[in-house]
């Protein structure tokens, strides 16, 4: 079975701080494909995130652009284990940001073993 869900979001935060305060578009498209007992999960997405109000110590309107990529393996009852599952996780995020001190990138990766009860 195969499956691929797009989605738009749209997130205002609002703190006490202005200057901390913003206005986030976000588009994903993420997908399930299972065959037995594989379950594979990617996901894409962008996001486009900007503050309401100039920083007080940068002196400059924070923005954002972001890409986040993920994709999750899962193999049910691995040696025979019932209601276990063994999983693989490979994420990547980037943020370009303005000021470029907020600026991110990150790589995750992880092996599991999950008992469902």
């Amino acid at each position: 079975a195969f499956s691929l869900r797009p989605r738009i979001s749209l997130r205002k935060g609002e703190y006490e701080g202005e200057s901390n305060s913003y206005t986030k578009v976000k588009l994903s498209l993420d997908g399930r494909y299972t065959y037995q007992k594989l379950t594979v999960l990617p996901e894409i997405a962008y996001a486009y995130k900007k503050n309401d109000k100039v920083h007080p110590i940068f002196n400059e309107t924070k923005e954002e652009n972001s890409l986040e990529m993920r994709l999750l393996m899962s193999y049910a009852a691995p040696f025979g284990l019932d209601d276990w599952s063994a999983q693989m996780l490979l994420s990547y995020s980037y943020g370009d940001v303005t000021i470029d001190f907020y600026d991110t990138e990150a790589l995750t990766t992880g092996l599991f073993m999950v008992y469902s009860f």
